[in-house]
């Protein structure tokens, strides 16, 4: 168990996972979400409190997941930063270059750890091929068969799915 406080904002459907994770190596001192019912739901499947406010949440936390909508992603990790909060900001990381360079910039000059949620970077399967030693990969092909969740509207297929098939070609190609 990592002795660190971690708190979840957005607790739809990834937050809810975000949260599982957390309660299961941390301190998981609560959740927020727009919706206080699904809050409260999630708050009692794990055993901790649904905070009324992002600033009530920030205020008894070390760390946060921010998996709200993207479009909401700036603002909300910079509120968080601003409190000294590490964040692990959901994909994407935000809606452009210069929001992700004002995040970056802002960790940096308050020494706070920043990350986005590139999960499958960290999938067993993968691990395996980087540490077996076949080399990048001349050919790579990436299928998603999943029926249509509209969880991610704010933004489109390929910075929601397509994304990680990108980060993992980047990641096994060393490009």
């Amino acid at each position: 168990m990592i002795n660190m406080r971690t708190g979840v904002i957005g607790v739809g459907h990834l937050g809810r996972f975000h949260a599982q994770k957390y309660a299961a190596i941390s301190q998981l001192a609560g959740v927020f979400d727009e919706n206080a019912e699904r809050a409260a739901e999630v708050a009692a499947e794990l055993g901790c409190r649904a905070f009324p406010s992002v600033d009530a949440l920030l205020a008894e936390v070390d760390a946060v997941s921010i998996v709200t909508p993207t479009s909401t992603h700036f603002a909300v990790a910079e509120v968080a930063m601003q409190a000294g909060v590490h964040c692990l900001v959901e994909k994407p990381f935000t809606l452009d270059t210069e929001e992700a360079d004002a995040l970056i910039g802002m960790a940096q000059e308050r020494h706070l750890v920043l990350a986005i949620g590139h999960i499958k970077r960290v999938h067993p399967a993968i691990q395996h091929l980087r540490q077996a030693g076949f080399g990048a990969p001349r050919y790579l092909e990436a299928e998603r068969l999943a029926p249509f969740k509209p969880r991610s509207l704010d933004i489109d297929v390929i910075m929601d799915l397509m994304i990680h098939d990108l980060d993992l070609t980047l990641l096994l190609t060393g490009a």
